[in-house]
């Protein structure tokens, strides 16, 4: 069967944006694969695979015999084997596509992964080239900017006095041009060839390789026929003090041109691979990656992996992308891949603000670097003005050559913590980087810096749970590496209670003493709240960071799709000017609360789906919940639609206080093949916040869209982790259909939970509700209680339960018959347990008894120390325990 729709995992890179592409060079992509294509200017789609091919891993221990026979079932041919990572680029010599050759390969147990070879791209946007100086390196306020909203590059030039060693950087990219005067005396060369002899002189494979290698072409010229590598490169590394054009952030360091994108700023991804291995191979100790996109690969990541070389490889520096999305949503390849040497870069203009287009990640995004109307070398002799994360990333990859330069005998490991721990703070990027700051050269030559830094993993700075127990997470570094033994805390500024952070492998912290700690904290009030992480450690400054989260509740959606069909005519209303694949944000007219959270306004995309986010302009439906992007959504049809062909989408307010209600309807719009055409819309209703899908025509006179058949319909919350769902790629629609959505609000409990003879009541406790007179529990929380005792439990349904609390070290309290509300309103539930059950039965007995004679009279530390028997929680095993244990002597739990 021909799937018409287009590919789910579009590939296109995400990094340059210039002024100077024709919209040509773009034809010849667009042309050259059989994905759809079509030109929007400069937004422009491509072919996201190459057709008919397939990367593969078979598993360690295969028979080598078997490889042969399987390729031969599949009716392929070997183009090329990448021996490093044992991965076979394949192509059919049957006619299959892509699809079928994945679904061939995968049900093989033989196979350890099977993906297509993504076609990687530049992504080209429009700049303002009105710039014409190196603020980026030293930024006296010359192009109108912020004094100082620099790299401090001069600083650190003088910092190494002017005499440091060459340090190779590998640009993989469109290739360079190295005979530009800014670069021809700082291009690596390749001393283990004999060039123009034709001969592999070196052993590795290729020949005549003595300025690096062109993956794209598959020869061993690396020119830059497309301007993008040459940019890269001079910023890096253009020649210092030669009386010409520029300098570039390490002038000392070596060029190392890898070509893999070619003329049109496209490549592979099996041309990356190879790429990257090579540049790993030949000694490069800096990969400048100023490209991305495409789906998650993972042989892409496995070539990183291995150039990483546990620490002793490379550093893999890469561009965020241009997209201006979150990345922690919204990966972005290879900048997002979770491997120790990839460090992400963001872009910032000359007042040190995140450039416009920037994506950004606060946990998925390392740091910004200058990156807005950057001057540097352009292929010929000439020089240019551009802008993009692809400009950003060279300042960084400058910067790190020149610590390797300084520091030969750091780690890629060291290196990168110097990087990360010496960027200056910016606001900007304060809740939208790992670091919060802005990357600072002279800073990242002091060894010795002894200023903690905390990157916070969790929560991220947006909303928490009411009741919830909330991941509370920080790395805690300084200087070239992590520190464990630093004491941590986290106040809040809602008045709870101040809570330690633990880096002792046992609080979801990770491995122990590893720089990391954690703790749970569980919100029990309804605002918004400053988080404040403090990191204090002898012989370091202190250091601290504040983020600010909003506490909201729980909320679930269920639907009825046996509503009467009630036809609302948004026509009569304003029409929206929406192409295909864009979005357009409108007032809801009142206040909506969707997933606990109130709104105003909302974005409606073309395909059929609106969002409080900001991406409005996905066509590649997802199940729903999905941790994809988009998120917070409510999807009446969403579905690769395209109002550009016909039809057009309304909305309408109606109705009076406080009963109004917001409409968008899709009328007429046909699937983006100009197939068919579909009338639907989605209702708000204020107050009661429910939410009504109405469907007048979902008949496109083809089977593989009608009623539905490639849409997702339902509704996504805030973080894409939950959501409802009401079908997807199902043929479950029809003409006349009504859907209500409506919120059911969850209930929670809280109180204290007091434990004997104890002045701290921290203690990790197991919940278990059950049905009243019931035995088997229906549901388990095991969370760690505050000093206090206090606790609090969400996300429980409304009803009756019979409620038990148990502590280490104490009997089962039980309380009977409580009730637990919907919304805001939380039961309170108190416990006092008492003491004294040291093997933990749920009685006091004989085996009690002799666990605490064994421990009598020690304390922590000492060799029969038994934290069981501390009944009391004071360090020590005395009077005090034997006491709570005669109080309590024969008796049981709660069952």
């Amino acid at each position: 069967m021909i799937d018409l729709k287009r590919p789910k995992n579009l590939i296109f890179i995400a990094i340059l944006i210039i002024s100077v592409f024709s919209s040509a060079a773009f034809a010849e992509v667009f042309n050259a694969g059989p994905a759809k294509t079509k030109s929007k200017g400069l937004q422009f789609k491509i072919p996201k695979y190459a057709e008919g091919e397939v990367l593969i891993k078979f598993k360690p221990g295969i028979l080598q015999d078997r490889i042969p026979a399987i390729n031969s079932d599949a009716g392929v041919k070997v183009l090329k084997v990448v021996p490093k990572i044992n991965l076979h680029r394949l192509r059919s010599t049957k006619g299959k596509t892509t699809k079928e050759l994945l679904e061939f390969y995968r049900q093989d147990p033989n196979v350890e992964y099977a993906e297509p070879n993504y076609i990687i791209t530049i992504d080209a946007n429009p700049n303002d080239p009105d710039y014409p100086l190196l603020w980026g390196l030293n930024n006296t306020g010359q192009t109108g900017g912020t004094a100082d909203a620099d790299i401090d590059a001069p600083e650190a030039w003088d910092y190494l006095y002017g005499s440091w060693g060459d340090v190779v950087v590998a640009v993989i990219d469109t290739g360079v041009d190295y005979n530009h005067p800014e670069l021809t005396n700082n291009m690596w060369v390749n001393t283990g060839e004999v060039p123009g002899d034709g001969i592999d002189n070196d052993g590795n494979g290729y020949i005549d390789d003595y300025r690096g290698w062109d993956f794209f072409n598959k020869d061993n010229d690396p020119f830059d026929d497309h301007n993008h590598g040459t940019h890269v490169a001079g910023t890096i590394a253009a020649a210092g003090y030669n009386g010409i054009g520029l300098i570039g952030v390490n002038y000392k360091a070596k060029i190392m041109p890898v070509k893999f994108l070619g003329s049109a700023g496209y490549g592979y991804t099996s041309d990356a691979i190879e790429a990257i291995l090579y540049a790993a191979r030949m000694g490069a100790k800096v990969m400048s990656n100023s490209w991305g996109g495409g789906g998650y690969s993972t042989a892409l990541r496995d070539a990183i992996n291995t150039a990483y070389a546990n620490g002793n490889g490379a550093l893999f520096i890469a561009a965020a992308g241009n997209d201006f999305s979150d990345g922690d949503f919204t990966p972005h390849y290879p900048s997002s891949y979770d491997v120790p040497n990839v460090v992400a870069v963001a872009a910032t203009d000359h007042n040190d603000a995140m450039a416009f287009f920037s994506n950004y990640g606060f946990t998925s995004v390392d740091l910004g670097a200058p990156g807005m109307n950057i001057y540097s070398a352009k292929p010929n002799n000439e020089y240019r003005y551009a802008s993009g994360t692809s400009m950003a990333t060279p300042h960084v990859s400058g910067v790190a050559a020149l610590i390797m330069a300084a520091y030969p005998y750091l780690t890629v490991d060291e290196v990168k913590n110097l990087i990360l721990n010496s960027s200056d703070p910016n606001t900007s990027l304060q809740n939208k980087t790992v670091t919060g700051g802005r990357l600072n050269a002279y800073n990242a030559l002091n060894i010795n810096d002894k200023r903690i830094k905390i990157y916070i993993s969790s929560p991220r700075p947006a909303y928490v749970f009411y009741g919830e127990a909330a991941l509370i997470k920080a790395a805690i570094s300084a200087g070239t590496s992590f520190i464990s033994g630093a004491n941590v805390t986290v106040n809040f500024s809602n008045g709870q209670q101040t809570i330690f952070l633990y880096d002792d492998g046992a609080h979801e912290d990770g491995r122990m003493n590893d720089g990391v700690y954690a703790n749970r904290w569980t919100p029990t009030t309804f605002d918004s709240c400053d988080i404040t992480f403090l990191a204090t450690k002898g012989g370091f400054i202190d250091g601290n960071r504040t983020i600010n989260v909003n506490t909201i509740e729980r909320v679930d959606y269920v639907y009825n799709d046996s509503e009467s069909y009630n036809w609302l005519d948004a026509t009569t209303g304003t029409a929206l000017s929406l192409t295909d694949d864009s979005s357009a944000e409108i007032p809801i007219g009142f206040d909506f609360k969707f997933y606990g959270i109130t709104y105003s306004s909302i974005s409606v995309c073309s395909n059929g789906y609106l969002t409080f986010d900001s991406d409005g302009r996905d066509f590649t439906n997802d199940p729903i919940p999905s941790a994809n992007t988009p998120n917070n959504i409510i999807a009446p049809f969403w579905d690769d639609l395209n109002p550009s062909s016909g039809g057009q989408v309304y909305y309408l307010v109606t109705g009076t206080t406080p009963n109004r209600t917001l409409t968008i309807e899709w009328y007429q719009v046909p699937e983006y093949q100009d197939i068919g055409a579909a009338t639907f819309e989605v209702t708000l209703c204020e107050s009661s916040n429910e939410i009504v899908f109405q469907y007048q025509d979902v008949f496109f006179e083809d089977d593989l869209f009608n009623w539905g058949r490639r849409a997702t319909v339902g509704v996504e919350g805030p973080d894409g982790l939950y959501g409802t769902q009401y079908s997807n790629d199902s043929a479950s629609l029809y003409n006349n259909l009504a859907i209500r959505f409506s919120s059911i609000r969850k209930g929670a409990i809280s109180g204290k939970v007091l434990l004997q003879g104890r002045t701290n009541h921290s203690s990790f406790i197991t919940f278990e509700l059950r049905n009243p007179g019931e035995t088997t529990p229906i549901i388990v929380r095991q969370i760690t209680t505050a000093a206090d005792g206090s606790y609090a439990l969400a996300d429980i349904d409304p009803g009756t339960y019979d409620l038990t609390a148990k502590a280490p070290n104490c009997l089962r309290g039980k309380q009977a018959s409580i009730t637990v509300t919907g919304g805001q309103e939380t039961s309170n539930i108190n416990f006092d347990l008492l003491g004294g059950d040291a093997n933990n039965d749920n009685s006091v007995g004989t085996g009690d008894m002799l666990i605490l004679k064994s421990a009598w009279l020690t304390s922590i530390g000492q060799p029969k120390w038994d934290t069981r028997a501390d009944f009391n929680g004071d360090g020590s095993i005395g009077t005090a325990d034997m006491l709570i244990m005669k109080s309590n002597w024969l008796k049981n739990g709660s069952q």
